[in-house]
């Protein structure tokens, strides 16, 4: 599809792209609210560890180590968090003129309702198409070193993926094999990526500055405003657009969830439950992806409103309350509910955000103080309850 006219053309507005900011901003700060205040601080020395490739630094390898994150400029604060981490630390001061990282996206459920103190972080490390296979490879022992460290150190579970995002465009995943499947579902795990990802460094999305009623002609209109100077495709990173799911991607996405929730079958079985309701909409597929860009788009600024997991929720409800499916209705609300890992059958002294949240949505279940009990107690729970 081309674009003809000059009004078809007009970029996105800086105001937009503040917006996307914003809102991520804020949903990094909910994910510190539930951190102690040493993860916490982990957050903002994270792109650090990858700026800087300094022996005095968590994840060293050697000299030869890829380094520099683009956009980023090391803030005084963030200086004092690795001091007071660790002594020997001494910043680099010489320029570095190649960024050999482009950015960097927690993935999933920070920064939402889902998640909690056990929650781990997955991480998205996007590193230039520049790199050979032996700097790729030093990446990669150097994420795998501060995933031992979070661990040890910090008692917090994080998992990189590295990857180039024109690797990802084109269908080669084998950094997110282990996680997504590979390419057997791409845009069903961009779609995820585009409605729950946390910039944390490095560059926009391209996908922010494609306005939704160009999401059918994405390609065309990136491609045009590029030839017109009107943007840069080197000031973002371009994942590729999500507009249309082939068919085939909701069989593979379904045998590799059932695979999944041998680890994680709550999980598991609402992600089981949106794909059916995607493939119930297809080829039309009102995509939370796309339904999180509208909001932006129009102003939204209620971070309850734009929450990647409520959204799920309320589009898996409506469609179960639709076709008056009240058991699956329950079944889903039980998964949902022990998801959030948030008992309710007692009150406690500290509340939080994502408590409040949490209460505000189960008031309109009809819910007993004893359904409470029952849930928060799962893990006495014998098979033959399970099975009923």
């Amino acid at each position: 599809m081309s674009l003809s006219s000059e009004q078809d053309l007009t970029p996105v507005p800086v105001s937009v792209e503040a917006h996307f900011l914003k809102i991520n901003q804020q949903r990094i700060e909910l994910t510190c609210q539930g951190l102690s205040d040493r993860q916490a601080k982990f957050i903002e020395l994270l792109p650090l560890l990858f700026h800087e490739n300094n022996s005095s630094l968590p994840g060293y390898i050697n000299d030869a180590t890829p380094a520099g994150i683009s956009e980023y400029a090391t803030e005084q604060s963030t200086i004092k968090i690795a001091k007071s981490f660790f002594k020997d630390y001494k910043i680099t001061r010489r320029a570095r003129r190649i960024m050999d990282i482009h950015g960097m996206y927690f993935m999933g459920s920070s920064g939402s309702i889902a998640y909690n103190s056990k929650s781990d972080f997955d991480v998205w490390l996007l590193h230039s198409t520049s790199l050979d296979a032996d700097a790729i490879d030093l990446v990669q022992q150097k994420a795998y070193a501060i995933e031992q460290w979070a661990d040890k150190d910090l008692n917090l579970e994080v998992h990189f993926f590295v990857f180039s995002a024109e690797e990802f465009k084109h269908g080669v995943q084998q950094g997110l094999s282990s996680e997504s499947s590979g390419s057997a579902q791409h845009y069903l795990l961009l779609d995820e990526f585009y409605r729950s990802s946390l910039l944390i460094a490095g560059k926009i999305p391209t996908w922010w500055l494609v306005p939704p009623e160009h999401e059918q002609n994405y390609d065309a209109y990136i491609e045009e405003l590029t030839r017109q100077d009107k943007i840069k495709p080197s000031d973002s990173i371009d994942f590729g657009a999500v507009a249309d799911i082939p068919a085939s991607e909701f069989f593979g996405a379904a045998v590799w969830q059932l695979y999944k929730s041998i680890d994680s079958p709550y999980k598991s079985l609402m992600k089981l439950l949106l794909m059916e309701v995607y493939a119930s909409e297809y080829p039309s597929i009102s995509l939370l992806s796309k339904m999180f860009k509208d909001a932006v788009y129009q102003g939204v600024e209620t971070l309850d409103d734009l929450d990647p997991y409520l959204m799920m929720y309320k589009k898996v409800e409506e469609y179960l309350m639709v076709r008056n499916q009240r058991e699956r209705l329950e079944l889903f609300r039980q998964c949902f509910y022990v998801k959030i890992k948030e008992p309710l059958s007692h009150e406690i002294k500290k509340t939080s955000w994502r408590r409040d949240l949490f209460k505000q949505v189960v008031l309109d279940w009809g819910w007993t103080q004893e359904q409470f009990k029952l849930m928060d107690a799962k893990n006495e729970w014998q098979i033959d309850m399970i099975a009923q």
